[in-house]
């Protein structure tokens, strides 16, 4: 599901949540777009497989199930570190990015990303950022 989620945003970019010219609705509206055209390539080799591709991508954009919830709460605290590495790297606050931890709904996922939060501290205060 994961990697479904990832190859989408391989055609359209991976659109970040602070974007100001790009709302949720057109992301997903893109990513959707993106999964039909993969789909409808892979349905010429394996109609079963295009199928199973659109569901885990439909099942991942809706979170209907744990599973896709996990998946999303994932790929939120990805970003997290992911931000927090840069942040390291270059020296520089990069706050806007991690507005996604308020949407993180596994208790597991959360924990970890307080841990983070609190390294992110640690640095920022010892680094005067």
């Amino acid at each position: 599901m994961a990697l479904v989620h990832d190859i989408a945003e391989t055609l359209v970019g991976d659109i970040v949540p602070n974007d100001a010219h790009i709302d949720k609705f057109e992301k997903s509206k893109r990513e959707y777009k993106a999964i039909l055209y993969l789909c409808d390539i892979i349905s010429k080799y394996n109609q079963q497989s295009a199928n199973e591709i659109k569901e885990l991508w439909i099942d991942y954009e809706c979170q209907r199930n744990i599973e896709s919830t996990i998946v999303k709460d994932i790929d939120k605290f990805e970003l997290l570190i992911q931000t927090f590495e840069y942040e390291r790297m270059h020296k520089r606050r990069m706050d806007e990015f991690y507005s996604c931890k308020k949407v993180i709904k596994n208790p597991e996922i959360q924990k970890m990303a307080d841990e983070l939060f609190q390294q992110r501290e640690k640095f920022l205060s010892a680094n005067q950022l």
